[in-house]
């Protein structure tokens, strides 16, 4: 039971980061934030929620926030 649980928390903790990835996605884009601010940020998050996030995940979302910074900003 307390397995389940954990488990329960550990998948709500990803899709957590996911909404928070999104969302700094989108305040690098408009220019609110820069991709390194975003980036931090969500490392910061991640730390907190005691979230172990493989190299694999941290090239991804490094690599997405760096795209983001050159994308074209939403009307």
């Amino acid at each position: 039971m307390a397995q389940t649980r954990q488990e329960a928390a550990s998948s709500l903790d990803h899709m957590l980061l996911a909404n928070v990835l999104s969302i700094l996605e989108h305040q690098v884009r408009t220019g609110a934030l820069s991709f390194s601010a975003a980036y931090d940020i969500y490392l910061a998050i991640a730390k907190d929620l005691r979230v172990v996030l493989s190299t694999k995940e941290l090239e991804s979302t490094r690599h997405q926030l760096e795209a983001a910074e050159t994308r074209i900003p939403d009307s």
